[in-house]
């Protein structure tokens, strides 16, 4: 007795047995036309459930789609990529670039797993705001107008609001203590001064000093100087079509000049295409060349 040979196909449509059909057997037979049809409907729909992964534990090919909840839902439903990365978004929301993933705000908070800890100790290191100095708990300060106590030796100074441009203290031997001046004033002036020119050294220290408090320079190959009467000379040596000066001119400037330097090439028939505060421009009917300029502005 031998088993019906089945092929795992999905044929349409099951034979009918007809009463005139004769008694038939074997592989081909029309008794057995029924049971191999059936058979190989069996046989297909077999082989495509064990294509369908296990509902226990599935392993999932190629790219299954699911229906994609919002994002209220709480529940054992299966979570969508698309509804994954509007979770995230919605964590993020508006965190820069460099503060929206976990690694990275754990870094810009020093990995500190006990922040608040942390911080609560460094603000406990720091004075309460106050704006007394009792506040802070000091009780021997100075009060404005008020006098200065320094050991047993105690020079007193005190203070004149009638006085316009300054007080003038005078230290003298008379006095307990003594006063350390970091320059010597003895050659401009001195206590005996009040109605006494200074002596020619010392008006001019005082006139140098002035002079060159106003007139300062920068004496380098592309330099600069300042006049005490607000003009501003600037120099220099270029080989650039658009050229900038060492620094800006306030205000504007004035004149620019230029001139070949020898032994460069020459920049032939050139003109000032144009000029502002900051530098100018150059046109030249040659390929350009090393040159000279000077200007002047304030």
């Amino acid at each position: 007795m031998a088993n019906l040979i089945l092929n795992p196909e999905w044929t349409e449509g099951i034979y009918q047995l007809e009463t005139s059909d004769l008694i038939i057997g074997g592989p081909g037979g029309v008794d057995n036309r029924q049971a191999i049809q059936l058979g190989k409907r069996t046989e297909y729909l077999k082989q495509e459930v064990e294509k369908c992964a296990p509902s226990a534990s599935p392993a999932f090919t190629g790219t299954p789609t699911a229906p994609t909840a919002s994002q209220t839902v709480n529940n054992n439903q299966v979570a969508t990529t698309a509804f994954v990365k509007a979770a995230i978004a919605a964590l993020v929301g508006s965190a820069p670039a460099t503060l929206d993933t976990l690694a990275e705000i754990a870094t810009a908070l020093g990995s500190d797993g006990n922040l608040k800890a942390t911080l609560l100790a460094e603000i406990g290191k720091k004075a309460t705001a106050s704006n007394t100095l009792a506040g802070y708990g000091i009780t021997n300060a100075v009060e404005v107008g008020g006098i200065i106590d320094v050991g047993e030796n105690r020079i007193r100074l005190g203070w004149k609001t009638s006085a316009p441009y300054g007080l003038c203290l005078t230290i003298d031997n008379s006095d307990q203590g003594i006063l350390l001046l970091a320059n010597s004033l003895s050659d401009v002036v001195n206590s005996t001064s009040t109605t006494t020119p200074a002596n020619v050294a010392g008006v001019k220290k005082a006139y140098d000093k002035a002079i060159e408090a106003f007139g300062t320079a920068s004496k380098a190959q592309n330099g600069w100087c300042k006049l005490p009467n607000g003009l501003i000379l600037q120099w220099g040596q270029s080989e650039l079509i658009d050229t900038t000066f060492p620094i800006a001119f306030p205000t504007a400037c004035f004149n620019i000049q230029f001139s070949d330097i020898a032994g460069g090439d020459w920049i032939g028939a050139a003109t000032i295409r144009g000029f502002s505060k900051t530098g100018f421009k150059i046109y030249t009917s040659n390929d350009i060349g090393a040159f000279m300029w000077f200007a002047v502005g304030y």
